[in-house]
């Protein structure tokens, strides 16, 4: 059985575990990271088309949507080499699932079957009311923290920690989810 780090035990009871869902049916089907919650944002932005018109002071403003973007970093430590290997693994699952699905349906011909979408959950920061939410990753940015060092196992580095950061924007289902935001 692989040694854990106390302080990533302590993370995974306290809930600092960030979930990654893929609702395509495609292998993983979560991906999870005990985490350090480093940076996190959540904007929601109102946006409008601007008229000018003559003799007016002020531009007509006609609504067109409202969006949002969660972006978030944290930081995944691993205690042992196996670990450290594990994190890695779940990192190029993850790398792969951000790539649409494809069928085949004749020779040298493709179609989309389905886009990379996602339900992220990061305790009661990124959810909703089913629990997790609905929507795309924009960008996925994975680097090893090289100050902490890597473990080297059979040629091959794995790094203790990881910084990792993520642009993420939800779906709306329908104007009632606007009040659990």
């Amino acid at each position: 059985m692989p040694k854990t780090d106390p302080s990533v035990d302590a993370l995974i009871a306290a809930g600092q575990v960030v979930e990654f869902y893929n609702p395509r049916g495609l292998r993983p089907n979560v991906v999870k990271f005990p985490a350090f919650l480093t940076d996190f944002r959540d904007t929601v932005t109102a946006n409008y088309e601007e008229h000018n018109v003559y003799a007016r002071m002020d531009p007509i403003f006609a609504f067109q949507n409202t969006t949002r973007e969660i972006t978030f970093s944290i930081d995944v430590p691993a205690y042992s080499a196996e670990e450290a290997e594990g994190n890695f693994a779940k990192i190029k699952s993850l790398q792969r699932l951000l790539y649409a699905s494809y069928a085949q349906v004749s020779n040298n011909v493709n179609i989309l079957t389905a886009p990379p979408l996602f339900q992220i959950k990061f305790n009661n920061l990124i959810a909703d009311g089913t629990g997790k939410l609905m929507g795309v990753i924009d960008s996925l940015d994975f680097s090893p923290v090289l100050d902490m060092g890597m473990f080297y196992v059979a040629k091959k580095f794995f790094p203790k920690v990881y910084s990792f950061s993520c642009a993420f924007k939800p779906l709306h289902k329908s104007l009632a989810e606007t009040a659990h935001v």
